[in-house]
């Protein structure tokens, strides 16, 4: 059985979560909280040396980082990874670019993270930065949809699952204003197994 480290407050733990749940996968769920720092203690620390969440056992493979997860689990259950040549090319840029691009500029070291310190803490010039990225961001990733597909590798796969979390939070905060992107949020988010994964997450929850 799979084993899957959790920490509720991780959007990247959603990311996983939403796939475990798609592929209606048998898993162990082990749950954290980073501020206790027990991400940075045996037996943990000794199978992920980067003392980050989300992780997976399965079996003798341990791996961690949500793109690396989600490429592993798509391709073990053969789900949710298109076949046909461009369209898995579509899939695989847009998890690329949600790990290269996306994360980095909204994430806890990024805009998200400076919005979230105490007001007289956060560095405006930083913020403003980090906002004019997250848009420019968003308009890459809105030409992806440019052409009329509904979901980045034209059916729903990994891709979307993975840029679910950040872009659903950008669009929703206005911090991304992209029409084609808040439509396809609210596409994947009527998934049931979207839904039943953000519940589980308390800044997803509405």
């Amino acid at each position: 059985m799979l084993i899957y480290h959790d920490d509720e407050a991780s959007p990247n733990c959603l990311k996983t979560k939403i796939l475990l749940y798609e592929l209606d996968a048998e898993f162990e769920q082990v749950s954290h909280d980073f501020r206790r720092g027990d991400l940075r203690k045996e037996p943990f620390i000794g199978k992920f040396p980067n003392a980050k969440v989300p992780a997976l056992e399965d079996g003798d493979i341990g791996i961690a980082e949500s793109a690396a997860i989600a490429l592993h689990l798509a391709a073990r259950f053969d789900r949710f990874l298109p076949r046909e040549p461009a369209a898995k090319a579509h899939a695989y840029q847009a998890v690329a670019l949600e790990a290269a691009l996306l994360a980095p500029t909204i994430g806890g070291q990024g805009l998200f993270g400076e919005l979230g310190k105490p007001e007289g803490d956060r560095d405006m010039g930083r913020i403003e930065s980090l906002t004019a990225e997250a848009r420019r961001v968003g308009d890459v990733l809105a030409r992806l949809l440019a052409d009329g597909r509904d979901y980045f590798a034209g059916s729903y796969s990994i891709a979307d699952m993975q840029l679910f979390p950040g872009l659903y939070k950008t669009v929703k905060h206005g911090l991304i204003d992209s029409p084609p992107l808040a439509a396809w949020a609210e596409r994947v988010a009527r998934h049931s197994n979207v839904a039943r994964a953000m519940a589980e997450y308390p800044a997803y929850r509405d």
